[in-house]
């Protein structure tokens, strides 16, 4: 399935291009104007391959929380200063590239409590600095084991975040609920001490992967 209400702007734009040197190549006769083409296609279609939107099957189990999002470990000692002031957390950073899918999903199933956007720089996503710096949307959720938090960043490309998930909304492991565009990070944050099952370079999915798991009694 594609994303056509997220990829509608970028989606317009190219095939406006695309019509106007085609029809600019057929009016005035001059050929060489068919080449923007080459560019202009390809571009078509890497942007419907960045919002697809594939069916995942939901794996979520008791005492389980799943990838956020599609792609590689970047770091699994990324750092979240608690909200309250209170301290800080450890979690993992997910570094999406441009081909992975950026859909984003709900790793736990529960009740969001807070949604937080700040503004900030464009940095790579893949950096260190990104998780500090870079612009967030940072989502609270009071799951069974406590309050988790999943960080959205954009990177140098990516500048656009998407959440629909609002503060009061009761929501599912595995349920999709934003992205980022084109390239970015996804940083999220356990409540307590669970097992952590992902290390650094490991490629995980969205809904599918388990990163942390709790013991279930």
């Amino acid at each position: 399935m594609i994303l056509f209400s997220q990829c509608a702007g970028p989606l317009t734009i190219i095939l406006v291009l695309l019509a106007v040197t085609l029809f600019a190549a057929v009016r005035t006769g001059r050929r060489w104007l068919r080449l923007p083409a080459v560019f202009l296609v390809p571009a078509l279609l890497l942007t419907l391959y960045f919002f697809r939107n594939p069916d995942r099957p939901v794996t979520a189990v008791a005492g389980s929380v799943l990838s956020p999002a599609d792609g590689t470990i970047a770091d699994t000692a990324a750092v979240l200063r608690e909200p309250d002031g209170t301290g800080y957390r450890k979690g993992v950073a997910i570094y999406l590239s441009l081909f992975d899918v950026h859909v984003n999903r709900i790793p736990v199933s529960g009740v969001v409590v807070s949604r937080v956007f700040q503004k900030g720089a464009f940095l790579p996503a893949f950096s260190a600095g990104a998780s500090r710096k870079n612009e967030y949307l940072l989502l609270g959720i009071a799951t069974d084991q406590g309050l988790l938090y999943v960080r959205q960043i954009a990177g140098s490309i990516a500048r656009t975040i998407v959440c629909h998930a609002q503060v009061g909304d009761s929501v599912f492991a595995g349920e999709p609920y934003g992205m980022i565009k084109f390239g970015s990070r996804v940083e999220i944050f356990p409540p307590g001490d669970p097992e952590r099952l992902v290390f650094p370079g490991a490629k995980v999915s969205a809904g599918i992967t388990e990163l942390f798991r709790y013991e279930h009694e």
